[in-house]
């Protein structure tokens, strides 16, 4: 049978029972019954109901029960009306409810006629221990009469420990107020509301007491939320399922620029920039509709037109069923650190001082180069560029005028190669240039040429004219090889040969510079334990008085001889301990065997205590620190007068490393150590270093001695320089002499000292202690003395 709807009304409204028909706490359908008793008094609005429905459905719907029983006792006036009440869940609508109610009588306070006061208390204590909610009788003192179960739970006792205690509760009549309760080592919290009732011939009040700790704490929560929301540093957005904004806090305020009635409505696209990639909103959407959270960066714009960049974290909010309903947007301005990420980049990819790249983004993109030469297959050129005479600039004007030459340079560097070159900073005054897409050798040249011209013209510094040159080495992809390293390896070999050969040229990379540098690694890896192994001597060769044939000092020469390579030449093996910086511990040994060495001869030969021994310093050494401890301290611990020790160093020196060498030198003279310049001639302003320098000795070169007495040119220029020692006050010593002719003439023309093959060639320490012991030695002094009267 179909019951219609108009009989299904009639039987709702003529029930017996209280109906509800509730959606969560929202009223769908109810009879008159049920609204008289559950609706609150003096509200005429069915959804506002009783506490005691409140309290339950709240619990209820909290448990997920599908089903519940309980007794309702409304108090009216001196009387308590009795419900049985049932809650009833739907299971295909978890969130509607049934609410039955059925009445089961009246109970009056004031007693009744033929019942006594025990039967009026039994009859309350019954209906209060049936209560769901805490039940309290109190007398007008505050103390505990009776306690319901429900009420005891609350305090976590038993209801007989309550009774007889006086727990401090407010007496006020009418109101609603909220009390703290100790319970079980914790504090809950009730509302709690009296009522006056009879009592035992007297009155009494009967409190209500709910448990809000929950719901305190749900509200608590909701506030901290509400304060996170609004006070939360990052930007915090909600959009509905179509995505317009309904909130924004503050901070996404601070950081747009647009307010909450500003932006609510709208489409947060109101914010792009144009700068972010179609690519990123569209990866966003597809995340978001598969219904998951999407990380990510933008590009956006503030109010104020300034661009700015955000990090975002999306991600949907689904309802009950699954259904997404709001996205929420957690967004930080990250400009800053994009910033420093930006400065960071570059720092690490290019120069500082030029802006060019550096080595190591030079190196990783020739290897990407390389590959797509490769593919290409065609040449590439790797260019290792050095400038010439560079270091002079530094030390005439100064590091910032050196580094603003830099920049100069790379200025034109940029502005004399193809786009698509690249041309980076390698180290110092060294340059990198990468030239891809070559047709050979000869495209090579032609750009290290182009090149080389751009140091024609002189560089200006402060109204200074500086003329700077370039050495230049070239190694080629893929004739030469195909590794970034090697290539790069073999660029600098070819520069270090053009270098050698004058500089302001280039050179190709060749096959046999491998072999000279392997040969050259060789050597090196050697020499680091040829002192250790006692593969190193020093030969001493004496300088001769020219004027009465006395054999007056030595001058120190390193030799090696390696059980590898056999007698390696010192033009050789000391470049490289020069490069290597192993002369600093192999000129300091020099050092300890030369003054050893005079002392030696001093002990074992007597009459020549004045013997002086002449020892060489390299550039790289005159720059070590604490050289000058160390010569000191070596002439106090063998007891060496200093000026029987002579420092000699080259004009070449002098010329590389004269800001540092100036204060050394000097401070050596004043200490009585003498000072010699050697090869002198051979460098570009020889006059203006004896004026500058505290030298005593003046060493001339073999190469001038060479041609006299036989070339005019030759001799009027030793005679110049023995002229103008004299007039300066220094002491000559002619290097090199190996005939009868060059010792007449330079003892014709009063050149003081002298060393060579003719005088003596250099040898042990031993072999000398025999040259000055042998009486052959003084009667060959004699026999040159003849030949020079006989000159």
């Amino acid at each position: 049978m179909v019951i219609d709807e108009g009989l299904y009304r009639h039987l709702w409204s003529q029930s017996r029972e209280g109906l509800l028909l509730l959606q969560g706490r929202q009223l769908l359908r109810s009879n008159a019954l049920g609204l008289r008793t559950f609706r609150a008094p003096g509200c005429r609005r069915g959804e506002q109901w009783v506490p005691w429905l409140e309290l339950q459905l709240n619990t209820f719907l909290a448990a997920g029960q599908p089903y519940w029983q309980g007794l309702y006792q409304r108090p009216s006036g001196h009387r308590i009306w009795q419900y049985q009440v049932w809650f009833e869940r739907f299971s295909d609508q978890p969130r509607t409810l049934l609410v039955r109610s059925r009445y089961l009588g009246t109970v009056d306070l004031r007693g009744e006629t033929g019942r006594s006061e025990s039967d009026h208390e039994q009859q309350l204590r019954l209906i209060l221990d049936t209560t769901l909610v805490g039940k309290l009788l109190l007398s007008e003192e505050g103390q505990v009469l009776y306690a319901n179960p429900r009420a005891a739970m609350l305090f976590d006792r038993d209801p007989s420990e309550l009774v007889g205690q006086y727990l401090g509760l407010p007496l006020e009549l009418g109101q609603v107020n909220e009390v703290d309760i100790p319970s079980g080592g914790h504090l809950r919290t009730a509302e709690i509301s009296l009522i006056e009732v009879p009592w035992q011939r007297g009155s009494a009040y009967l409190a209500t007491l709910s448990d809000v700790t929950e719901r305190n704490r749900s509200r608590e929560e909701l506030q901290v939320l509400r304060q996170a929301w609004e006070q939360s540093p990052v930007a915090l957005v909600i959009t509905d399922a179509d995505a317009n904004i309904e909130f924004v806090n503050q901070a996404f305020e601070a950081v747009s620029g647009y307010s909450l009635a500003e932006v609510r409505g709208r489409n947060p696209h109101l914010l792009a920039s144009g700068e972010t990639s179609p690519r990123t909103y569209e990866e966003m959407w597809r995340k978001l509709q598969q219904g998951k959270a999407w990380r990510g960066e933008f590009r956006n714009r503030r109010k104020s037109g300034e661009s700015y960049w955000e990090a975002a974290t999306i991600a949907p909010v689904r309802n009950a069923v699954g259904d997404i309903t709001h996205y929420v947007g957690v967004k930080e301005d990250i400009t800053l650190r994009k910033h420093t990420e930006e400065q960071l980049r570059i720092q690490a990819n290019y120069d500082a001082l030029t802006g060019l790249p550096n080595r190591s983004f030079a190196l990783r993109l020739l290897e990407s180069t390389l590959l797509l030469q490769q593919r290409r297959r065609s040449q590439l050129a790797v260019l290792f560029l050095d400038l010439d005479r560079f270091k002079q600039v530094n030390d005439q004007a100064g590091h910032q005028a050196g580094d603003r030459l830099l920049q100069q340079v790379a200025g034109r560097l940029r502005h004399c190669l193809r786009q698509h070159d690249t041309v980076a900073r390698q180290s110092g005054d060294e340059f990198l240039i990468l030239c891809p897409d070559l047709e050979g050798a000869l495209a090579a040249e032609l750009v290290a040429e182009r090149v080389i011209r751009i140091f024609e013209e002189p560089i200006l510094i402060d109204q200074r004219a500086f003329q700077v040159g370039c050495s230049i080495g070239i190694s080629l992809y893929p004739d030469e090889g195909t590794d970034p390293e090697l290539l790069l390896r073999q660029a600098d070999q070819a520069m270090y040969v053009a270098k050698r050969q004058g500089g302001n040229t280039f050179r190709f990379f060749t096959r046999s510079m491998n072999e000279q540098v392997q040969q050259r690694l060789k050597i090196e890896a050697l020499l680091r334990r040829a002192i250790d192994r006692e593969e190193m001597t020093v030969a001493y060769q004496p300088i001769v008085r020219l004027r009465d044939q006395t054999v007056v000092g030595a001058e120190a020469l390193l030799r090696w001889f390696s059980p590898d390579l056999g007698s390696v030449s010192p033009e050789l093996f000391v470049a490289i301990a020069e490069e290597t910086g192993q002369i600093n511990r192999i000129g300091n040994w020099v050092l300890e065997q030369a003054v050893a060495f005079v002392r030696g001869v001093q002990h074992r030969l007597p009459g020549v205590e004045s013997l002086w021994v002449s020892v060489n310093l390299s550039p790289r050494q005159i720059r070590q620190p604490g050289l000058r401890h160390e010569i000191l301290s070596l002439l106090e611990r063998s007891g060496l007068p200093h000026p029987q020790l002579k420092l000699e160093v080259t004009e070449q020196m002098l010329m590389e490393d004269e800001g540092s060498s100036s204060t050394l030198l000097h401070d050596l003279c004043q200490q009585g150590i003498q000072l010699a310049i050697d090869d002198f001639g051979t460098g570009y302003s020889s006059l203006g270093y004896l004026r500058q320098f505290p030298f005593r000795i003046l060493k001339i070169d073999r190469s001038f001695i060479r041609d006299v007495p036989h070339q005019r040119d030759a001799c009027i220029l030793v005679r110049t320089v023995l002229a103008m020692a004299e007039e300066l006050g220094l002491q000559v010593v002619a290097e090199g002499i190996e005939t009868q002719e060059q010792l007449n003439f330079l003892r014709r023309y009063g050149c003081p000292y002298g060393q060579g093959f003719l005088l003596g060639r250099p040898c042990r320490e031993i072999e000398f202690h025999q040259q000055l012991q042998q009486p052959s030695a003084a009667a060959s002094l004699t026999s040159l003395e003849r030949g020079d009267q006989g000159g």
